[in-house]
């Protein structure tokens, strides 16, 4: 361990080192400037749950409550980034990242570019990665390589409109494969229509269709279609952003068992009543459908949203609170795969945005999550969410950045209850 932190450490000072130099003749270009980003992350998740168990006691046997916790994830991390601006030629950058925790490291190069044709433009870029793991037990997929390469085409038509076309790929390679990660490759294509309406309103629709294979398996290969649209709109009294996205998914198992089709959407408004008075709204919904719903893959809906008031604070800080309803829908089956639910309960949102020295936005949701049917391993519960996301500057070009969120499920079974916590957080310097 001290040796890869040793390596890492030199790593950042030699992109120091460069940064500090002439950025102009290490790469040629009038580069206007070199940024370069190290720091140090932690990674934390657990949970606590209770298990029934029957014991032994003479020669009757009783039911006791275990209580168990358990750690999923608990990673420090060393990392650093550097983008340069106009490395490989004007418009272009190449970006690089690196990770080293405790028994992994990654190492992801993203050089891009953009061309400029007249009104037209070309712009695309190559992203190669590599994980591996170099200490403890293997888990499935942890060490593979991974490439992708994309390309796009934006040409206008008209007076706020560009036709627009793509195309890419990528593949994944595994030190060890498994029957839960398997080589791939995948490519697609997409074209479509971007509408410009000033105001810093748009809107797009996309056709896209992809094709993947799985050498290692007959059936894990599909081949997709779908389409995408979005609305974006900008008026006097606040902002409506809309988006939507259908996909027939067919696979190459001749039984069609895992054929479906997939629909989600998410709308999102806010208007301000007056100076400091707004309401914010939002609803999401997914669905499900496959051709041939069977014992693994059942046809599933879900819907969830929110309707809030809100008051401005300050000129840096709101608060807004309003009903959560969220709802699950699956089609009977021989097995319950996900327990159809209806979710109530109240939001409440406080946000800081202070230009580009503080963002923070505390979310609390507190409800009930009741069950259509229970069953001798679900019951329903009353529960409390929080989640805390934050950036901020500390000092200089010190910054920090974390994410953290508890969730309590109080069962009517108290053997079920159930407590969640997860924690991110990473201290990074600019150069």
């Amino acid at each position: 361990m001290f040796l890869a932190v040793r390596c890492l450490i030199f790593l950042c000072l030699f992109a120091c080192v460069i940064v500090g130099g002439d950025a102009r003749t290490a790469f040629g270009g009038d580069t206007a400037s070199v940024s370069v980003r190290s720091g140090v992350a932690y990674d934390y998740f657990s949970q606590r749950y209770f298990i029934d168990s029957l014991v032994a006691s003479g020669g009757d046997t009783t039911l006791e409550s275990w209580e168990f916790s358990r750690k999923y994830l608990n990673d420090f991390r060393l990392w650093f980034s550097a983008d340069y601006p106009g490395a490989l030629g004007r418009k272009n950058r190449l970006h690089i990242l690196g990770e080293l925790s405790d028994e992994q490291w990654r190492l992801r190069l993203a050089p891009m570019y953009s061309l400029a044709v007249g009104q037209s433009v070309l712009s695309g870029g190559v992203e190669l990665e590599r994980r591996r793991r170099y200490k403890g037990a293997s888990v499935s997929g942890d060490s593979y390589w991974f490439a992708l390469a994309r390309t796009r085409i934006s040409v206008p038509v008209g007076n706020g409109v560009r036709a627009i076309g793509g195309i890419i790929g990528d593949l994944a390679r595994f030190d060890s494969t498994t029957s839960s990660a398997l080589n791939y490759w995948r490519v697609g294509g997409s074209a479509g229509v971007d509408f410009e309406f000033g105001n810093l309103s748009s809107a797009y629709l996309h056709l896209f269709g992809a094709k993947r294979g799985v050498p290692d398996s007959t059936w894990l290969g599909y081949h997709s279609v779908g389409a995408e649209a979005s609305l974006s709109l900008s008026y006097n009294r606040g902002d409506f952003n809309a988006i939507f996205r259908a996909e027939n998914r067919a696979y190459d198992d001749p039984d069609g068992i895992d054929d479906h089709v997939r629909i989600d959407g998410n709308i999102r408004s806010k208007t301000f009543l007056s100076s400091r008075w707004f309401v914010f709204a939002y609803a999401d919904g997914e669905a499900t459908i496959y051709d041939k719903d069977n014992f693994l893959n059942q046809s599933v809906g879900r819907i969830r949203s929110a309707a809030m008031v809100g008051f401005t604070l300050s000129e840096t800080s709101t608060l807004a609170v309003g009903p959560h309803l969220e709802w699950l829908d699956e089609r009977a089956g021989l097995i319950l795969i996900t327990p159809d639910y209806a979710e109530t309960g109240i939001r409440c949102d406080a946000d800081i945005l202070a230009g580009n020295s503080l963002f923070a936005t505390l979310q609390s949701v507190t409800g009930k999550h009741k069950l259509k049917q229970q069953s001798e391993t679900s019951s329903s519960y009353t529960f409390q969410r929080i989640a805390l996301m934050g950036d901020g500057r500390v000092v200089g070009r010190l910054s920090v950045s974390l994410f953290w969120s508890v969730e309590w499920e109080w069962h009517d079974r108290a053997s079920d209850d159930t407590f969640s916590h997860f924690f991110s957080a990473s201290l990074s310097q600019s150069f």
